[in-house]
């Protein structure tokens, strides 16, 4: 169960461990805060997930998020979860499969990487792991093969 209400611009904590892109969509972000400066129609709501501790994580709508602080709003309509960072940051990429700012190929590589380079996360199998970035099994597969195709570092040894 969520409530969507106002939440202050302030209190919406916006962590680059949750954003799923690689970068924004200047163009979108401009389109957005021409919007909110407006005073058009609103745009959907943002997703936050609430900790119970006070901390309101972004989930989804980093793009709407940021025009709306350069629109200068006090304030962004968000639907709000209970959940904590980890939450925030599965959900973050479930998002824009079907609508909004499309994800580019470094935003889906992203969220594999970012659920291979977690601990818990990586044990997941790999269709698991391609449902829960919203991306295909081959891609999955083929960040996997890349990862095991780069050799470690060598490490020099000093002379005596």
């Amino acid at each position: 169960m969520c409530e969507t209400k106002p939440l202050s611009i302030d209190l919406i904590e916006v962590l680059g461990s949750v954003q799923p892109r690689a970068t924004l969509n200047e163009d979108a972000v401009a389109d957005y805060a021409e919007h909110y400066s407006n005073g058009e129609c609103p745009l959907p709501p943002c997703r936050v997930f609430h900790d119970g501790n006070g901390r309101y994580i972004l989930s989804r709508g980093f793009h709407r998020h940021t025009a709306a602080v350069r629109a200068k709003r006090a304030s962004l309509e968000c639907e709000i979860h209970n959940g904590d960072e980890r939450s925030a940051i599965l959900d973050a990429m479930a998002d824009n499969g079907e609508h909004g700012v499309r994800r580019t190929a470094a935003d889906k590589r992203k969220a594999v990487n970012r659920l291979l380079d977690d601990a818990k996360w990586s044990q997941l199998t790999q269709p698991k792991i391609a449902e829960l970035a919203n991306v295909s099994l081959f891609l999955v597969q083929s960040l996997i093969r890349e990862r095991k195709t780069k050799s470690p570092p060598r490490i020099l040894k000093k002379e005596s």
